[in-house]
């Protein structure tokens, strides 16, 4: 249980995680906290519109359904503007075997039973993204990214995990919202929580991904190039130099579009990781379609280095992780494996998180029986050999 953030700890939390908020007419004092309790808040609550130029509407309710109707609002281009401070009429009753999990953490958000005694307009936070609810709207990435960092700053200001988010179709049997996975959009959360591409430090613009006039582009990921120190980057470019941005951006967290790793032609899935890059340092528009501007590239290749892991000590992280409560970091050379593992196929990117748990596991061990191997040799505890291919494959060294 946590007591609810009060409107300016709301607004300095959304800040630092990189987003702007606008505060919407009176919204520190709108709610409805005459109708019953607000708080203490035990989660998050994800919701579509299903409708069009919805903000006032969110604000002000409907005479059956007065306002608010959400705390915040989120338009198509990333606007996010904040609608009440307070109870706010957005949920209405869940079930228990749904709010349970959603106050527990649990990593399994069952189906709700038809039994909803629980009042999570008093329990819980939501948000209200525009969205048609068709299944055929799409949700731009400059608004899903919003969304995604909206859910990450609530939960890092409570201390709360991304199990602490559910869909209001999570919450009851009578929703539908929202109309994306709500498990796809916990693992984004929980891999902005776990530091990729973390909260932005400054919440001021960065200064313009510098690239010569990019061509509009719509169907298709970027498919221009640019020469950044004499080297040609984007869709269609080839060299060593390709795939060391790559292995950089593997390295940092960001290869989850890879099929079999980065190579030495720039190809979509380059495109698609890079523009996740591009966003996590706060760019948007066409300073975030993937295609590198030299400030970008510079900050990229800086920090990413060729890092060394220890056998020893990854196995000795395996072996003891697993069991530990929580998540807690015992050898850094992991998070550098956990990126290839999700580089490859194997792990998913909310699980990139520093401890070898259970869950790397079994994706190392995936990647053990993709490479032949059977039986004991298939446990997810790392050796030499296993190692020492994926490390060739994404950009790492071994050492004993």
């Amino acid at each position: 249980m946590a007591t609810p953030l009060s409107a300016s700890r709301m607004v300095s939390a959304l800040r630092a995680e990189g987003l702007r908020p606008v505060e919407y007419r009176s919204w520190r004092t709108h709610n409805r906290n005459h109708k019953g309790a607000w708080g203490p808040v035990n989660g998050i609550v994800v919701h579509h519109t299903a409708g069009r130029n919805s903000l006032n509407l969110c604000y002000n309710g409907t005479s059956s359904l007065p306002g608010p109707l959400c705390h915040a609002h989120l338009a198509k281009d990333g606007t996010l503007s904040l609608i009440s401070n307070g109870r706010a009429n957005h949920a209405g009753s869940f079930a228990a075997n749904a709010f349970n999990a959603m106050l527990n953490e649990s990593d399994n958000h069952p189906r709700p039973d038809s039994a909803e005694p629980i009042d999570a307009n008093a329990r819980t936070y939501g948000i209200e993204i525009e969205n048609l609810g068709n299944g055929r709207d799409p949700y731009p990435a400059v608004q899903y990214d919003a969304a995604v960092r909206w859910a990450a700053a609530i939960c890092r200001a409570h201390g709360w995990s991304a199990d602490s988010v559910i869909g209001h179709k999570e919450g009851t049997r009578r929703k539908i919202d929202p109309t994306f996975s709500m498990d796809k959009f916990r693992a984004n959360v929980a891999a902005r929580l776990s530091g990729q591409g973390g909260a932005a430090p400054d919440v001021s613009a960065p200064a313009p991904d510098s690239k010569p006039n990019p061509p509009k582009v719509s169907g298709h990921p970027a498919r221009y190039q640019v020469t950044i120190n004499g080297q040609r980057y984007g869709y269609g470019a080839y060299g060593p130099h390709v795939t060391a941005v790559g292995r950089a951006l593997v390295s940092a967290g960001f290869g989850r579009h890879y099929k079999s790793g980065p190579g030495p032609k720039w190809t979509d899935a380059d495109t698609k990781n890079y523009a996740d890059y591009q966003r996590s340092l706060g760019y948007s528009g066409s300073d975030a379609d993937g295609v590198p501007g030299a400030t970008s590239l510079g900050k990229l290749l800086k920090r990413s280095g060729v890092r060394t892991v220890s056998v020893a000590k990854l196995v000795s992280a395996a072996k003891s992780n697993p069991p530990m409560s929580g998540t807690p970091v015992t050898y850094s050379g992991v998070r550098t494996v956990e990126a290839a593992l999700s580089a490859a196929g194997f792990l998913a990117s909310g699980r990139v998180d520093g401890h070898f748990g259970s869950d790397t596991v079994r994706a190392y061990a995936k990647w053990q029986r993709k490479l032949g191997y059977r039986g004991r040799d298939a446990d997810g505890i790392p050796g030499h050999s296993s190692l020492s291919v994926l490390a060739a494959r994404y950009g790492f060294k071994v050492s004993a």
